[in-house]
């Protein structure tokens, strides 16, 4: 495959219009509308792209191909211009608030969706929380999958961004373990520890909703209690196996 097209959601609109407009409903209540929506888009797209005789398969981030050798979109190049960096990381904990499990043993799995989505215009990736923020909907961001196409598509220009460095860090302050820092990754066992310890964060990352960037984009506490759900579980279940490890 030579392309990608990125696809994403910004924002807190795509909870309280768009999902319902969708579903004919109130997405709140059901298991994964977000999750099984963006399939859905997926092989939507998937279907254009075969009708014009190209071929093509989906990834998502949440697991999960459709298309040949399955095992507003931006687009980046996979022609190394852009640089979309598609490294083969070791399966990863989700990012703090963003949900989704770690993927599965299929492309998605080596494909870093961050880094992929800043290839394309999409935000920076390389920040203090670990988390693509994007110029206007700051840490609002989901990424819901990659279309990767084996034709040559014109890529959106990288965005000239990079909101980190001269910023004063709330995010960090905001931590209460500390669980980030500017030159280190994610502390992924401080956050877990203190899930099993406290419900502080269990309604969403307190770092994460101290960003300077995109505030009045936030989620609305139901949307992000919905899509920090998995995150807690994965993190109580670490934390978890961790108490058993002890007592064994």
């Amino acid at each position: 495959m030579r392309s990608a097209v990125v696809f994403a959601t910004g924002g807190h609109a795509f909870w309280d219009e768009v999902l319902p407009r969708a579903l004919g409903r109130s997405p709140a209540g059901l298991d994964d509308p977000i999750d099984d929506y963006s399939r859905h888009i997926g092989l939507e797209t998937l279907a254009i792209v075969r009708r014009h005789g190209a071929r093509g398969k989906c990834c998502h981030p949440f697991g999960g191909e459709e298309g040949e050798g399955a095992a507003g979109t931006r687009r980046a190049t996979g022609d190394g211009r852009r640089g979309t960096e598609l490294p083969n990381p070791k399966p990863r904990t989700p990012s703090p608030g963003r949900g989704g499990s770690s993927p599965p043993p299929d492309e998605a799995a080596a494909i870093s969706f961050p880094r992929l989505a800043e290839a394309a215009g999409l935000g920076a990736a390389r920040t203090v929380l670990g988390i693509l923020i994007h110029p206007v909907y700051g840490p609002w961001v989901s990424l819901r999958g990659a279309l990767l196409v084996d034709e040559d598509l014109e890529p959106t220009p990288a965005a000239d961004f990079d909101p980190c460095p001269a910023c004063e860090k709330p995010c960090l302050a905001a931590c209460p373990v500390s669980a980030f820092h500017p030159e280190l990754p994610w502390d992924a066992g401080a956050c877990a520890a203190h899930l099993a310890a406290s419900e502080e964060c269990h309604a969403g990352c307190l770092s994460r909703m101290a960003c300077v960037v995109g505030p009045e984009h936030r989620y609305s506490p139901a949307e992000y209690r919905h899509r920090h759900r998995l995150t807690v579980e994965t993190l109580l279940g670490r934390a978890g196996a961790r108490r058993l490890e002890a007592k064994l």
